[in-house]
C-alpha cells in the first residue's frame, strides 16, 4: 500500500504560514527580552497538539492552517487572527478573555440571516463550532424556523438549474438558506467545501458511496472522499420576482 502524497499548499495558504512564522519569530524575540522562552514544545501543549511536530509543520508551511488552528495561534502569540489570515478581518472579530477566545459576531437577533460570499462560507465551514458569522452587508429574514448559525448564499453558476418543468431549480442570483445544524439525509440539498472551494449540490448515497450531485446533467457528480466537508443543509430558497 503506497504512502499518501501530501498536497502542496495553495499560494494563500503559503502566505498564511509565512505570516505566522514572522509573528512567531517576532514574539519569540519579545519574550526572550523579558526572560521567557517560547518553544515549540511549550506551544504544542498550549495549543492542544499531541506533539511539537505539528507546531513545526504549521510554522514551516508543511500543512495548511485552518480557522481553528489560526485562532489558537492568535491567542498564544497575542495577535489578531487577521494578522495571520487577513481575509478574517471582515468575517470575525476576536478578543481574548481569560483562557478562552471569544468570538464577537456583531450580530443582532432581529437582523435575520446574514448573506455572505462563498469564500466566507468556506472559512466558516472550517470551524462552525468555534465562531458565529458576524459580518455581512445584507441580512434576510428566514422564511422558516432555522438555527442560530444559519447563513444565506447567492447562487452562482447553472449547475443547480433544472430543465424539467415544475421541478425544483436554483438559478444564478437566487438566495439559499443554509443551516449547519440540520442533519444531512439522502437527497438533501447541501453546501459543501472541497479543498479550497465551496459548492452547492444534492447529497446522495448509493451502494455505500456518497456523492454530490448537480441538478443540471451537463455537470459531473462529485464523490465525497477525504477533504470534502458538508457545511450545512439548504432549508429554504428566496427568488426575487
Amino acid at each position: 500500500m503506497g504512502m499518501k502524497t501530501r498536497r502542496e499548499l495553495s499560494e494563500s495558504e503559503l502566505q498564511d504560514a509565512i505570516r505566522l512564522k514572522e509573528i512567531w519569530n517576532r514574539r519569540k524575540i519579545e519574550l526572550k527580552t523579558a526572560g521567557v522562552k517560547l518553544t515549540q514544545e511549550y506551544a504544542s501543549e498550549e495549543l492542544g497538539f499531541q506533539t511539537q511536530g505539528a507546531v513545526s509543520q504549521y510554522l514551516n508551511a508543511k500543512i495548511p492552517l485552518n480557522i481553528s488552528v489560526i485562532l489558537k495561534f492568535a491567542k498564544l502569540l497575542d495577535c489578531e487572527a487577521s494578522d495571520i489570515r487577513p481575509q478574517l478581518k471582515k468575517l470575525i472579530a476576536t478578543k481574548v478573555i481569560g483562557n478562552t477566545q471569544e468570538i464577537n459576531p456583531n450580530n443582532s437577533d432581529n437582523k435575520g440571516v446574514p448573506l455572505i460570499s462563498f469564500v466566507s462560507a468556506g472559512l466558516f465551514c472550517e470551524a462552525i463550532d468555534n465562531f458565529d458569522i458576524g459580518h455581512a452587508d445584507e441580512w434576510y429574514p428566514c422564511p422558516i424556523k432555522c438555527g442560530h448559525n444559519t447563513f444565506a448564499l447567492r447562487v452562482e453558476g447553472d449547475s443547480m438549474i433544472s430543465m424539467i418543468a415544475g421541478a425544483k431549480t436554483y438559478p444564478p442570483g437566487c438566495i439559499i438558506y443554509v443551516d449547519p445544524g440540520v442533519q444531512v439525509r439522502n437527497g438533501s440539498r447541501v453546501v459543501a467545501k472541497i479543498d479550497s472551494h465551496v459548492t452547492f449540490k444534492i447529497y446522495r448515497e448509493d451502494a455505500g458511496e456518497r456523492w454530490l450531485m448537480p441538478i443540471n446533467t451537463q455537470y459531473e457528480k462529485i464523490q465525497i472522499i477525504a477533504g470534502v466537508t458538508i457545511c450545512g443543509v439548504v432549508i429554504a430558497k428566496y427568488e426575487p420576482e
